[in-house]
Protein backbone atom coordinates (compact mmCIF):
# COMPACT_ATOMS: atom_id res chain seq x y z
CA UNK A 1 0.00 0.00 0.00
CA UNK A 2 1.14 3.15 -0.79
CA UNK A 3 2.30 5.43 2.20
CA UNK A 4 0.07 7.91 3.48
CA UNK A 5 1.27 11.84 3.63
CA UNK A 6 1.36 12.60 7.78
CA UNK A 7 -1.26 15.72 7.41
CA UNK A 8 0.21 18.55 9.92
CA UNK A 9 -1.87 20.94 11.74
CA UNK A 10 -1.63 24.49 10.37
CA UNK A 11 -0.27 27.02 12.39
CA UNK A 12 -3.11 29.70 13.70
CA UNK A 13 -2.68 33.04 13.65
CA UNK A 14 -2.42 33.33 16.92
CA UNK A 15 0.55 31.15 17.06
CA UNK A 16 2.47 32.71 14.77
CA UNK A 17 5.59 34.57 16.04
CA UNK A 18 4.75 38.55 16.07
CA UNK A 19 5.48 39.80 12.47
CA UNK A 20 8.48 42.34 11.82
CA UNK A 21 6.28 45.09 9.96
CA UNK A 22 2.68 44.00 8.55
CA UNK A 23 3.56 46.65 5.71
CA UNK A 24 6.37 44.97 4.80
CA UNK A 25 5.70 41.38 5.44
CA UNK A 26 3.50 38.30 4.80
CA UNK A 27 3.35 34.60 5.75
CA UNK A 28 4.69 31.75 4.54
CA UNK A 29 2.70 28.61 5.21
CA UNK A 30 4.89 25.43 5.11
CA UNK A 31 4.07 22.02 4.56
CA UNK A 32 4.73 20.65 7.83
CA UNK A 33 2.74 23.01 9.56
CA UNK A 34 5.54 25.33 10.41
CA UNK A 35 5.84 28.84 8.81
CA UNK A 36 8.06 31.71 8.77
CA UNK A 37 7.62 36.09 7.62
CA UNK A 38 8.89 36.76 4.22
CA UNK A 39 10.06 40.44 3.51
CA UNK A 40 7.89 41.52 0.46
CA UNK A 41 9.44 41.77 -2.90
CA UNK A 42 10.53 45.65 -3.61
CA UNK A 43 10.70 46.50 0.24
CA UNK A 44 14.53 45.75 -0.03
CA UNK A 45 16.62 48.25 0.00
CA UNK A 46 19.44 48.42 -2.69
CA UNK A 47 22.88 47.59 -1.45
CA UNK A 48 25.16 50.83 -1.54
CA UNK A 49 28.74 50.60 -2.62
CA UNK A 50 31.53 52.42 -0.96
CA UNK A 51 33.92 54.84 -2.99
CA UNK A 52 36.57 51.94 -3.48
CA UNK A 53 33.93 49.38 -4.46
CA UNK A 54 32.45 51.99 -6.53
CA UNK A 55 35.64 52.56 -8.26
CA UNK A 56 36.84 48.75 -8.90
CA UNK A 57 33.12 47.91 -10.37
CA UNK A 58 33.63 51.12 -13.42
CA UNK A 59 36.95 50.03 -13.98
CA UNK A 60 35.86 46.43 -14.10
CA UNK A 61 35.19 46.33 -17.98
CA UNK A 62 38.22 48.65 -18.94
CA UNK A 63 41.14 46.98 -16.92
CA UNK A 64 39.64 43.66 -18.49
CA UNK A 65 39.82 44.99 -21.73
CA UNK A 66 43.67 46.15 -21.24
CA UNK A 67 44.61 42.58 -19.63
CA UNK A 68 43.03 40.71 -23.06
CA UNK A 69 44.94 43.19 -25.16
CA UNK A 70 48.43 42.55 -23.49
CA UNK A 71 47.71 39.14 -23.64
CA UNK A 72 46.66 39.20 -27.28
CA UNK A 73 50.43 40.88 -27.88
CA UNK A 74 52.12 38.09 -26.03
CA UNK A 75 50.38 35.25 -27.78
CA UNK A 76 53.60 34.10 -29.87
CA UNK A 77 55.19 33.90 -26.86
CA UNK A 78 52.50 32.24 -24.51
CA UNK A 79 50.85 29.74 -27.00
CA UNK A 80 52.49 26.90 -25.51
CA UNK A 81 51.56 27.93 -21.82
CA UNK A 82 48.26 27.31 -19.36
CA UNK A 83 47.36 30.44 -18.98
CA UNK A 84 44.58 29.76 -17.41
CA UNK A 85 43.40 33.12 -14.95
CA UNK A 86 46.15 35.48 -16.32
CA UNK A 87 43.18 37.64 -17.90
CA UNK A 88 41.81 38.52 -14.19
CA UNK A 89 44.80 38.61 -12.44
CA UNK A 90 46.27 40.93 -14.97
CA UNK A 91 42.90 43.14 -14.83
CA UNK A 92 43.50 43.42 -11.10
CA UNK A 93 46.76 44.54 -11.09
CA UNK A 94 45.98 47.11 -13.49
CA UNK A 95 42.25 48.26 -10.83
CA UNK A 96 45.54 48.62 -7.83
CA UNK A 97 47.36 50.85 -10.31
CA UNK A 98 44.50 52.50 -10.90
CA UNK A 99 43.38 53.41 -7.67
CA UNK A 100 47.38 54.29 -6.64
CA UNK A 101 48.31 56.60 -9.69
CA UNK A 102 44.78 57.23 -11.72
CA UNK A 103 46.87 55.47 -14.73
CA UNK A 104 47.14 51.22 -15.36
CA UNK A 105 50.90 50.50 -16.07
CA UNK A 106 52.67 47.14 -15.13
CA UNK A 107 53.79 48.13 -11.56
CA UNK A 108 51.98 45.07 -9.41
CA UNK A 109 52.91 42.15 -12.06
CA UNK A 110 56.23 41.96 -10.91
CA UNK A 111 57.14 38.40 -10.55
CA UNK A 112 54.24 37.30 -12.01
CA UNK A 113 53.92 33.46 -13.12
CA UNK A 114 52.28 32.65 -16.40
CA UNK A 115 52.07 29.01 -15.30
CA UNK A 116 52.04 28.80 -11.20
CA UNK A 117 48.70 27.08 -11.06
CA UNK A 118 49.79 24.31 -12.79
CA UNK A 119 53.67 24.30 -13.91
CA UNK A 120 55.63 27.10 -11.43
CA UNK A 121 58.34 28.59 -13.35
CA UNK A 122 60.78 27.65 -10.27
CA UNK A 123 59.35 23.72 -11.13
CA UNK A 124 61.85 24.02 -14.48
CA UNK A 125 63.85 26.46 -14.05
CA UNK A 126 66.63 26.03 -11.24
CA UNK A 127 69.26 28.13 -12.42
CA UNK A 128 69.62 31.74 -10.72
CA UNK A 129 69.12 34.83 -13.30
CA UNK A 130 69.88 38.70 -12.09
CA UNK A 131 68.65 42.14 -13.57
CA UNK A 132 70.86 45.05 -14.11
CA UNK A 133 69.40 48.48 -15.98
CA UNK A 134 72.61 50.60 -17.44
CA UNK A 135 71.81 53.40 -19.12
CA UNK A 136 68.77 52.72 -21.51
CA UNK A 137 69.83 48.85 -21.37
CA UNK A 138 68.02 45.92 -19.58
CA UNK A 139 70.29 43.23 -18.94
CA UNK A 140 69.59 39.89 -17.90
CA UNK A 141 72.48 37.28 -16.34
CA UNK A 142 71.08 33.56 -15.56
CA UNK A 143 73.05 30.73 -14.51
CA UNK A 144 72.75 27.85 -16.97
CA UNK A 145 74.29 24.32 -17.69
CA UNK A 146 73.99 20.88 -15.14
CA UNK A 147 71.01 20.81 -13.34
CA UNK A 148 70.28 24.73 -14.24
CA UNK A 149 67.17 23.04 -16.25
CA UNK A 150 65.16 20.01 -14.94
CA UNK A 151 64.83 17.92 -18.03
CA UNK A 152 60.98 16.04 -17.47
CA UNK A 153 62.25 13.53 -20.07
CA UNK A 154 64.28 12.39 -22.98
CA UNK A 155 62.23 13.89 -25.42
CA UNK A 156 63.33 17.36 -23.81
CA UNK A 157 67.21 17.36 -25.82
CA UNK A 158 67.72 21.25 -25.24
CA UNK A 159 66.45 24.47 -23.74
CA UNK A 160 66.70 28.30 -24.76
CA UNK A 161 66.51 31.33 -23.03
CA UNK A 162 63.98 34.03 -23.77
CA UNK A 163 64.47 38.12 -22.81
CA UNK A 164 60.52 39.86 -23.66
CA UNK A 165 59.53 43.19 -22.91
CA UNK A 166 56.15 44.15 -23.23
CA UNK A 167 55.49 48.23 -22.97
CA UNK A 168 52.86 51.11 -23.83
CA UNK A 169 50.10 52.14 -22.71
CA UNK A 170 47.91 49.09 -22.02
CA UNK A 171 44.69 50.87 -22.32
CA UNK A 172 45.44 51.44 -25.87
CA UNK A 173 46.66 49.12 -28.04
CA UNK A 174 48.01 51.44 -31.05
CA UNK A 175 50.76 51.94 -28.40
CA UNK A 176 51.40 48.43 -26.88
CA UNK A 177 54.62 47.26 -28.64
CA UNK A 178 56.93 43.82 -27.90
CA UNK A 179 60.49 43.43 -28.32
CA UNK A 180 62.57 40.37 -27.58
CA UNK A 181 66.12 38.34 -28.00
CA UNK A 182 66.88 34.65 -27.06
CA UNK A 183 69.71 32.79 -26.90
CA UNK A 184 71.00 29.54 -29.25
CA UNK A 185 69.80 26.28 -28.10
CA UNK A 186 71.76 24.88 -25.24
CA UNK A 187 71.59 20.78 -25.35
CA UNK A 188 71.41 18.93 -21.90
CA UNK A 189 73.75 16.61 -23.12
CA UNK A 190 76.61 19.07 -24.68
CA UNK A 191 79.73 17.81 -24.05
CA UNK A 192 81.23 21.21 -25.41
CA UNK A 193 79.70 23.69 -23.14
CA UNK A 194 81.08 23.91 -19.12
CA UNK A 195 78.85 22.78 -16.34
CA UNK A 196 77.91 25.90 -15.24
CA UNK A 197 77.99 28.72 -17.40
CA UNK A 198 76.39 32.22 -17.52
CA UNK A 199 74.16 33.23 -20.86
CA UNK A 200 73.81 37.14 -20.93
CA UNK A 201 70.89 38.74 -22.82
CA UNK A 202 69.94 42.41 -23.66
CA UNK A 203 67.06 44.67 -24.71
CA UNK A 204 67.10 48.41 -25.41
CA UNK A 205 64.82 50.26 -22.81
CA UNK A 206 61.51 52.18 -24.14
CA UNK A 207 61.64 56.15 -23.80
CA UNK A 208 58.96 57.21 -20.84
CA UNK A 209 56.38 54.34 -21.35
CA UNK A 210 55.86 51.78 -18.80
CA UNK A 211 57.19 48.22 -19.38
CA UNK A 212 57.63 44.78 -18.20
CA UNK A 213 60.24 42.23 -19.13
CA UNK A 214 59.75 38.54 -19.20
CA UNK A 215 62.01 35.68 -18.74
CA UNK A 216 61.16 32.59 -21.20
CA UNK A 217 62.40 28.90 -20.80
CA UNK A 218 61.61 27.07 -23.49
CA UNK A 219 62.58 23.17 -24.40
CA UNK A 220 63.19 21.91 -27.74
CA UNK A 221 63.00 18.42 -28.23
CA UNK A 222 60.67 16.14 -29.89
CA UNK A 223 56.65 16.66 -29.48
CA UNK A 224 57.69 18.77 -26.33
CA UNK A 225 57.09 22.14 -28.52
CA UNK A 226 53.28 22.40 -27.53
CA UNK A 227 53.79 21.34 -23.89
CA UNK A 228 53.05 23.29 -21.19
CA UNK A 229 55.07 21.55 -18.88
CA UNK A 230 58.25 22.17 -20.83
CA UNK A 231 58.20 26.01 -20.75
CA UNK A 232 58.06 28.27 -18.09
CA UNK A 233 57.28 32.67 -17.80
CA UNK A 234 57.39 35.17 -15.46
CA UNK A 235 57.81 38.92 -15.65
CA UNK A 236 61.30 39.52 -13.74
CA UNK A 237 61.21 43.29 -14.14
CA UNK A 238 59.02 46.25 -14.42
CA UNK A 239 59.64 49.87 -15.14
CA UNK A 240 58.30 53.46 -16.27
CA UNK A 241 60.77 54.00 -19.24
CA UNK A 242 63.78 55.93 -19.35
CA UNK A 243 64.10 59.68 -19.75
Amino acid sequence: MPKRRKKFKKMLPSERPPCPDPGRYTWVQKRNGQGYWRLNRGTVKPATLNAVCRLNADNTAITNQAAKRVLAKLIPFTLPLLIRNSVSYIAGSFKRSLLVSEKMNYSDLVDFDFQEEDYAFNSLVKGRYQIAIIDDMLHLSIGLGKGAVKRHSKLAEGYSVELIILFGDPASDKTLRVDSTASEVYEFDDKDNPKLFNCLLSLQLPAKKPWMAMLKVSCAGRYVDEVAKYHAMKVVKVGNGFG
